[in-house]
C-alpha cells in the first residue's frame, strides 16, 4: 500500500463559533446553512489554487502551496460570509474561525493530510475572533506586504500539545483590498463522476439529499435505512461521488445473498487453501475499495457469528484473510444500507449493539415513495425519457390515478410500472391504469407506515404515543380473547404483570366489547378494520367522490382512513370510546350532493358484498349510514 509523504504546505483550518448552539436550535437549518458556508470555503479555494481535504462536521481544512494564497482565500472568505450572515438573525449567524500556519503535514494518497502542521492552524483557528483570521508568525513573515492585509500582534502564546510558544497575528483586510471571488459550484476539487441521478421534488427528499452532500465531505460512517425500493444505493453512491474519495472505488458487497460459509473471505479476502475449491489467493472486498468506499448492503442480514469481525475494519482499518495471521490495513469508508429495523435487531440479541454503534455514526432515513406523492410525476418524466418524444405523454389524471397507489415496493416497482405501460402502449396512448396492479384499484393509499413516523418529524406526541399504546393493548386483548393471565393471557404476551396491564386497561379506558354488539359480530377490531378500509378505499378512487380527496398528500388521506376506523370501531360497540372530530359537522360543509350520496351507497352496498357481510350486520351498517344522509348529504 501506498504511504503517506512528508511536505511542508500552508494549512488553513476553520470551524463555527457557537455551533452546538445552533445545532440544539435548529439541527436541520444548522445542517444546511453548514452545508453553503463550506461549498463557499470550497470554491474559493479553488479559486485561489488551494485544496478542501476535510469538512468533518462544522470543520473547513484546506491545504495551498502559496501562504499568500491561504490568506487571501481565508479573507475572502470571511467577507462573503459576512454578506451572507448580514439577513440572517445574529443568533443564526454562522461565524467562522480561521487560522493558518505553514508547517510540514503527512500527505495520505487519498489526500488526507494531518501531523503537527494541521494541529498548530487548529489551536491558532481557537485563538480567531468569530468571523476573524489568525496566523502564525511564519505566515505573516511569508506574506509580507505581498497582498492587501493588515496584521495586529498577538504575542506569543503557548498552544495545547505544542512545545514552542508560537507569535500569533490577527489579519483583517483593507478597505480597498480587491479579493477573489468564489468560483463556480464544482461539487468536487477535481473533475469526476457526474452525480448519480437522484430525482425529486418533495421537501422531504430535498432535506435528505442536503444531509446526504453535508455528510459525504465527511469520513463519518453513514447507515442508510429504508424500505425495498427506495434508492438506498443511489444515495450510497452520492456520498461516495460527493466524497474526497469520488476518484477511489465503489464496491458494493451485497450481504443478504451470500451464503454464511463464504461471506468471511467474501468480505476479508482468502489465501490459496484456505476456503475447499480455492487455488489462489483472493482479496476481499475490503481490500478491493482500499481508498474508496464500501457498501454494505442489507447489513442486516450479516450472520451474527461473523459481525463481530467487521469491529476491527471500522475501528483500525485492519483485518486478515481468511487462513492467514499478517494483519492487513486498508482505507475504507463504510456505507451500510438495511430495510431491517436494526434497533429491534440489536434489542433482539440478532445485531451487535457495538457494531450498530459504529456504523451509524451518521443515520440517513430514506422516505418510502408514498410519504412523497410530489416525487412520482418527476419520477415518471424520469423513467419515460425518450420515449416523450414518441408521444407518450404523462398526463394530470395518470399523475392522479398513480399517487392513490401506496407502492409497496417503492421507486423500484414505479420504474416497472412505467416499463411495462411503454410496452402496453404499442405505440398509441399511455396507459398506466393498466400497467398496474390490480391491488391499486381495490386498496389505493393504503400505506403501513403511519404519519406520526415519517423523517419529517421523527417523533410522536404523547397523545399519539397513547393511542399506539392504546391500539397494542386491543389487539392483544383480542388475540387471546380477553384472557390476562396464565401463559397465554395477554399480561404474558406483552411481557407485563396482570397488575400493570390492568391498570394501563383502565388508564387508556380500554372495555371489552359487550358479545352481541355489532363490533364483535364483525370480527373485532380485524373486522372493523378490512372493513373500513376496503370502504374508504372504494370512495377514494371513485372518479366521482375521489375529487374530495384531490390535492391531499397521501398522509392526509391515511390520517381520514384511520379517523374512521376508529370512529365506526366506537359507534359499533368497540373496547375504545372515539375522542375524535364530530364526524357529522365535519361532512356537513363538503357539498356532498344527493347524487353524491347515491354513489356512497352503491360503493357500501358492493363492500358489504365483497367481504360477505349478512343480515342483520349488513342492515344495521345500511341503517346507520342512512341516519347520517340528512346531516351530510344537501337535499
Amino acid at each position: 500500500m501506498a504511504q503517506a509523504t512528508r511536505r511542508l504546505t500552508a494549512i488553513l483550518s476553520a470551524d463555527v463559533a457557537g455551533y452546538s448552539r445552533l445545532m440544539g436550535d435548529d439541527e436541520p437549518g444548522t445542517m444546511a446553512a453548514l452545508a453553503e458556508c463550506q461549498s463557499l470555503f470550497r470554491r474559493l479555494c479553488d479559486a485561489t489554487n488551494g485544496r478542501i481535504v476535510d469538512t468533518a462536521g462544522d470543520s473547513v481544512l484546506g491545504v495551498f502551496d502559496s501562504v499568500a494564497d491561504a490568506v487571501l482565500c481565508a479573507m475572502a472568505a470571511q467577507k462573503n460570509l459576512a454578506e451572507w450572515n448580514a439577513p440572517r438573525p445574529s443568533e443564526r449567524r454562522m461565524l467562522f474561525r480561521v487560522g493558518i500556519h505553514l508547517g510540514d503535514v503527512f500527505v495520505h494518497p487519498d489526500g488526507r493530510v494531518y501531523g503537527d502542521g494541521v494541529n498548530v492552524a487548529a489551536r491558532l483557528q481557537a485563538l480567531a475572533e468569530p468571523g476573524g483570521v489568525c496566523v502564525s508568525e511564519v505566515v505573516h513573515a511569508a506574506v509580507g506586504t505581498k497582498i492587501p492585509a493588515v496584521f495586529e500582534a498577538l504575542g506569543e502564546q503557548q498552544l495545547k500539545n505544542i512545545v514552542v510558544p508560537i507569535s500569533v497575528y490577527r489579519a483583517r483586510f483593507t478597505a480597498d483590498a480587491v479579493l477573489p471571488e468564489p468560483g463556480p459550484e464544482s461539487g468536487s476539487m477535481q473533475p469526476g463522476p457526474e452525480r448519480s441521478a437522484l430525482v425529486f421534488a418533495s421537501l422531504l427528499m430535498q432535506r435528505l439529499v442536503g444531509q446526504v452532500d453535508a455528510v459525504a465531505r465527511t469520513a463519518a460512517n453513514v447507515l442508510i435505512q429504508g424500505e425495498s425500493g427506495v434508492g438506498k444505493e443511489l444515495i450510497a453512491r452520492r456520498i461516495h461521488e460527493e466524497s474526497g474519495r469520488f476518484r477511489g472505488p465503489f464496491v458494493k458487497l451485497d450481504c443478504a445473498s451470500i451464503p454464511a460459509n463464504l461471506f468471511e473471505a467474501e468480505l476479508f479476502g482468502q489465501v490459496s487453501g484456505a476456503v475447499p475449491g480455492s487455488f489462489r489467493d483472493r482479496a476481499g472486498r475490503i481490500e478491493l475499495a482500499d481508498g474508496g468506499t464500501l457498501l454494505l448492503d442489507e447489513v442486516g442480514d450479516i450472520p451474527a457469528e461473523l459481525q463481530a469481525k467487521l469491529l476491527g475494519p471500522l475501528q483500525d482499518s485492519t483485518f486478515e484473510r481468511v487462513g492467514d495471521s499478517r494483519t492487513r490495513r486498508a482505507d475504507v469508508r463504510f456505507i451500510a444500507a438495511t430495510s431491517r429495523d436494526l434497533v429491534e435487531q440489536v434489542s433482539r440479541g440478532l445485531f451487535r449493539r457495538d457494531l450498530y454503534f459504529r456504523l451509524s455514526v451518521f443515520p440517513i432515513s430514506v422516505p418510502p415513495l408514498r410519504s412523497r406523492p410530489e416525487d412520482i410525476p418527476v419520477l415518471v418524466e424520469h423513467f419515460l425519457g425518450d420515449h416523450v418524444a414518441a408521444g407518450l405523454e404523462l398526463t394530470e389524471a395518470h399523475v392522479r390515478h398513480l399517487q392513490t397507489y401506496d407502492w409497496p415496493g417503492n421507486v423500484r416497482e414505479l420504474k416497472n410500472v412505467v416499463e411495462r405501460a411503454v410496452i402496453l402502449s404499442g405505440g398509441g396512448p399511455l396507459h398506466l391504469e393498466e400497467a398496474l396492479p390490480t391491488s391499486a384499484f381495490s386498496y389505493p393509499a393504503r400505506a403501513a407506515l403511519p404519519e406520526e413516523r415519517t423523517p419529517a418529524r421523527g417523533f410522536l406526541t404523547a397523545t399519539e404515543l397513547e393511542a399506539v399504546e392504546r391500539n397494542s393493548l386491543v389487539g392483544a386483548m383480542e388475540a387471546t380473547g380477553w384472557k390476562l393471565s396464565g401463559a397465554d393471557g395477554a399480561a404474558a404476551q406483552l411481557g407485563l404483570s396482570v397488575s400493570r396491564l390492568k391498570s394501563r386497561l383502565k388508564a387508556l379506558s380500554v372495555v371489552k366489547p359487550d358479545p352481541g354488539s355489532l363490533y364483535v359480530r364483525f370480527g373485532g377490531g380485524r373486522g372493523v378494520d378490512t372493513f373500513a378500509r376496503d370502504l374508504f378505499s372504494r370512495a377514494v378512487a371513485h372518479p366521482t367522490l375521489g375529487r374530495f380527496w384531490k390535492g391531499r398528500s397521501t398522509y392526509g388521506v391515511l390520517r381520514e382512513e384511520r379517523l374512521l376506523i376508529a370512529y365506526l370501531s366506537s359507534v359499533m360497540g368497540g373496547p375504545i370510546r372515539y375522542v375524535g372530530r364530530d364526524m357529522r359537522m365535519a361532512h356537513r360543509g363538503l357539498g356532498i350532493t344527493a347524487a353524491d350520496w347515491e354513489v356512497f351507497r352503491a360503493i357500501l352496498t358492493e363492500t358489504l358484498a365483497a367481504l360477505r357481510i349478512q343480515d342483520p350486520e349488513r342492515r344495521e351498517v345500511v341503517d346507520f349510514a342512512e341516519s347520517l344522509r340528512a346531516d351530510i348529504a344537501q337535499g
